[in-house]
């Protein structure tokens, strides 16, 4: 009708959940943890929605003892997944949101990027309505390079260690190839000469003369 106000628009979270629906068939989505759960911030609820969504498992999950969520594939994680709940593909822009919320970096695994929060657990979603953004100062701003730094550098501190063992492994793998090759070789050298020593002998070339076999 002419002169009617448009209808208002669904709320971002509103979307999200449409477009999770329609990317999976109009199946519904998890259901959230009450009343509880549903006091807590948006970006709470959506990484609770998001870490306990079965279908995104090979993305982003819980770790096995439920006590923080693991980032499988990164890169897929970040075009696949986070464009459905949070509208950007941007890994670096969601781990500062996870810091924001008390979340912190765990390196327990090499292979997966694990965070946790101690009201963030599997199974326990009434809790997560007591977490809430931090209130940063200037002094902890100042102070956030330096816990990233830290943090990153223990993390390549443990790469090289399992790298540094990894070729160490492999060298001594070479060197027991190469101890067992020479072995074979020497072997094969024997067997030459004594070959060669039955042939001359077979042949019975006149005034040849016979010493013992090679050894």
């Amino acid at each position: 009708m002419e002169g009617s106000a448009p209808a208002a628009a669904p709320s971002p979270l509103v979307l999200s959940d449409m477009h999770l629906e329609e990317a999976h068939g109009g199946e519904n989505l998890p259901e959230r943890g009450g009343v509880e759960a549903d006091k807590a911030p948006k970006f709470v609820r959506k990484l609770h929605d998001m870490v306990s969504n079965p279908r995104f498992e090979q993305h982003i999950c819980w770790t096995p003892a439920g006590d923080a969520i693991q980032i499988v594939r990164p890169m897929a994680f970040s075009h696949e997944v986070l464009p459905l709940y949070f509208r950007h593909s941007n890994l670096r822009s969601f781990t500062r949101q996870l810091n924001m919320y008390g979340f912190r970096r765990r390196i327990e695994n090499a292979r997966y990027t694990t965070f946790y929060h101690p009201r963030f657990r599997r199974g326990n979603s009434k809790d997560i309505a007591m977490i809430s953004r931090n209130q940063v100062t200037a002094a902890d701003d100042e102070k956030k390079p330096a816990v990233d730094m830290h943090s990153a550098l223990a993390a390549l501190r443990q790469q090289q260690e399992s790298m540094s063992a990894h070729i160490e492994d492999v060298f001594y793998r070479l060197a027991n190839v190469e101890m067992k090759l020479g072995v074979e070789l020497n072997h094969l050298a024997q067997r030459v000469e004594m070959l060669r020593y039955s042939m001359a002998r077979i042949s019975g070339h006149p005034g040849m003369q016979y010493g013992p076999p090679p050894q």
